[in-house]
């Protein structure tokens, strides 16, 4: 049994103390309510995503308590000594792998063949994905599936491709293909090269009874087709006309209210006249009298189906004849209709006859099916093999950062919720955590006592690949406005993937309160001189434009029309443009008039509120004790000295006072205020289930916002 774990007092909350391996068997009786957090999105944490993707067992995009538990529990039954588990260690001692895991020592073994270094007492990941990646290379990843690629010779690739062009494939984890897939395959390809060979020709040359004109015959058909309403209808009207000859002239259409000159109109009133002109004796001539729509698809008819099946000397059809070549090509159709539903018809009649029939492929395509069952399951050992020494290197970070979060406070760890540091302002800000739906996260943030700039983070501006919460913890705000560019130096996920990489950093958005207590009573004051200022700006900026208003009306009724006067003076462009001037210097000087008016305005009303404050104490009441206090003798020998040192005394007391009154509920409020300054905002925000408040001290908020100054060793001037 192991022992129970050390608790350690961090931001005002106790967490569990893991230090090594051995502490790990402790979280597993662990109470869930002593938890930092119970369930974390796997987007969230910056860590290797194959070892994320094995703590989260269910695929759901979360990893749970239970799914910790287990990882630990795994992770504990394959090493002989908790010890060897070291953060970032991903070095493993074959020596620390009981007796009970001959499959991962197997697989240690086959990497260190692979690797050329047999006699190597340890293995590392990096050797072990390669080993991993050369045996998924071959095709035969996934048990009972076999990739094109796996083939040694083309012949054989070939055939495997046309399974799963036939097929589809069977996707694991790419197309690939399996033992059924080949059967489909085979049953398709057989049915399709029986259908095919009934329209081959013969071994003479002769074309086959359902391809009569060999290979025009598909054009011949539909021709026939697209033409058959309009030669049934031509041999109705020869009957009409055989039975009254004087019906001929109504075969046609009236060509009354149609426009000739229009080419559209005219084309409608040939689509609508008959083939040709209907005759009493029945019959379709193919030569002469063919109605102009229609003379190319006839002539088509007669040199492409009717000479070849009827004989040269044959130019004219009558019903019977048509009947016939219908009925003739209509084994084309037949034939058609009874095509096999299938996609291995892509490939040349040759090829396909020759992946259905050849013993040979299928018998080496079942030996790699075969084959894929061992190398499966080869990958699979070199995958467990793989996650138990990413569980080895990140599952005490892991548990640091989810049960205990101790490394959110240990200046020289790294908690996997952090994605990186934000340089802004003069500032490193060395916490920014991840948002998934920064709507709601605002909500978590607004509701809190904690100020937090928004960061979009990427490569190219409008292009933000992610958005980083980043608090401020420390000093004031300054500066910090929205839209304000930075850097973002991203953390990296281990093997030095992505350590150090810079990235443009964008504020979209801060939710502000209070920073510091220094931040908290200066804040009301800026406000103050915020307001001040952009009063005075408005009042300045309303009267000069009024002097300007004045100016211009001058110089309109100046130029207004009048009598014609004498030639002025020389010196009269400069006397006219005196006005003017002086308009402008006088909209100067009213300018500055109302700013001072303002500053004046502004200054009294301080002063009144400071006077009313002190007469509402009794200033006197604090001076005439000190006075009072004086012996006698001093009072008569100063006299009248002394009266302007008590004055001097009631007026810092007229001073103070105000301030106090106004000082210590602000100290109170923002103390109340900053102690309440919670991180786990941060992560219930991004989907976390915490069960602690992360409360911050002073020194805290300092470690997560750095304002480093100039060296004095390296001051000059």
């Amino acid at each position: 049994m192991s022992a129970p774990l050390r608790f350690r007092r961090l931001g005002r909350g106790w967490h569990p103390c893991i230090e090594d391996g051995h502490d790990l068997a402790g979280v597993l009786d662990l109470d869930e309510a002593l938890w930092i957090a119970t369930a974390a999105p796997v987007g969230s944490l910056r860590a290797d995503p194959v070892f994320l993707a094995c703590l989260d067992t269910d695929k759901d995009g979360r990893i749970r308590t239970d799914e910790v538990r287990a990882g630990i529990r795994w992770l504990l039954a394959n090493l002989r000594d908790p010890g060897d588990i070291r953060t970032g260690d991903t070095t493993l001692r074959l020596a620390s792998l009981p007796d009970e895991s001959r499959d991962l020592l197997a697989s240690a073994r086959l990497v260190l063949e692979r690797t050329a270094a047999p006699s190597s007492e340890q293995v590392t990941l990096d050797a072990v994905r390669v080993v991993r990646s050369e045996e998924v290379a071959r095709g035969l990843a996934e048990a009972g599936c076999v990739h094109p690629s796996a083939a040694a010779d083309p012949d054989l690739e070939s055939f495997l491709t046309h399974i799963v062009e036939t097929t589809g494939g069977a996707p694991h984890p790419e197309l690939t293909v399996t033992a059924a897939s080949m059967a489909q395959f085979l049953a398709e390809a057989r049915a399709w090269t029986l259908w095919h060979e009934r329209g081959a020709p013969g071994a003479d040359g002769s074309h086959a009874v359902v391809l009569p004109l060999g290979s025009v015959t598909p054009a011949a058909w539909n021709l026939c087709q697209s033409l058959s309403a309009k030669v049934d209808h031509y041999f109705v009207l020869c009957d009409a006309v055989r039975l009254d000859v004087r019906l001929a002239s109504y075969t046609l259409p009236d060509p009354t209210g149609t426009d000739l000159l229009d080419a559209a109109a005219t084309s409608a009133l040939l689509s609508r006249a008959p083939i040709a002109v209907p005759r009493a004796d029945g019959r379709l001539s193919l030569v002469h009298g063919i109605n102009p729509a229609y003379e190319a698809p006839i002539a088509f008819l007669l040199t492409e189906v009717v000479w070849p099946m009827l004989g040269a000397d044959v130019d004219t059809l009558d019903r019977a004849a048509w009947i016939g070549l219908l009925a003739r090509l209509s084994a084309y159709a037949g034939w058609m209709a009874e095509k096999p539903i299938t996609r291995v018809g892509r490939r040349s009649p040759e090829e396909i006859k020759r992946h259905s029939a050849d013993a040979t492929l299928v018998t080496r395509a079942q030996a790699l099916i075969d084959a894929s069952h061992v190398t499966a399951a080869r990958i699979a050992r070199l995958e467990q093999l793989e996650q138990l020494m990413l569980y080895q290197a990140w599952m005490l970070p892991f548990v640091n950062s989810f049960v205990s979060c101790r490394d959110l406070y240990d200046p020289a760890a790294r908690a996997l919720f952090g994605w990186g540091t934000l340089v802004l302002d003069g500032r490193w800000f060395n916490l920014a955590v991840k948002v998934p739906d920064a709507t709601r996260h605002e909500g978590f943030t607004k509701r809190g006592a904690l100020c937090v700039m928004y960061v979009e983070v990427g490569d190219v501006d409008e292009d933000w690949e992610y958005e980083v919460a980043v608090p401020v913890t420390a000093g004031m705000r300054g500066f910090l406005v929205e839209g304000m560019w930075g850097v973002f130096v991203e953390h990296g996920t281990g093997h030095g993937a992505g350590e150090g990489r810079e990235r443009h950093a964008r504020v979209r958005k801060i939710v502000v309160h209070p920073i510091s207590m220094r931040d908290a009573i200066f804040s009301p004051f800026r406000r103050l001189m915020e307001a001040f200022q952009g009063a005075v700006d408005k009042a300045g900026a309303a009267e000069e434009a009024a002097a300007l208003d004045k100016v211009l009306a001058s110089t309109r009724l100046d130029a207004s029309p009048g009598p014609v006067a004498a030639a002025p003076p020389p010196d009269a462009p400069v006397a006219a443009a005196r006005p003017a001037a002086a308009a402008g210097v006088l909209a100067i000087a009213a300018g500055a008039g109302i700013a001072l008016a303002a500053i004046s305005s502004a200054l009294a009303y301080i002063g009144d509120r400071f006077v009313a404050a002190a007469s509402t104490i009794g200033a006197w009441i604090i001076a005439l004790p000190m006075v009072n206090a004086l012996p006698a003798s001093t009072i008569h020998t100063v006299g009248l000295a002394a009266y302007p040192a008590a004055v001097v005394v009631v007026i810092l007391g007229m001073l103070a006072v105000p301030m106090l009154v106004y000082l210590l509920p602000v100290c109170i409020a923002a103390w109340l205020k900053l102690r309440r300054r919670d991180l786990g905002s941060l992560l219930i925000g991004s989907g976390w289930a915490v069960n602690s408040r992360l409360y911050i001290s002073r020194k805290v908020g300092h470690m997560f916002t750095e304002h480093p100054s100039v060296p004095r060793s390296q001051r000059q001037g």
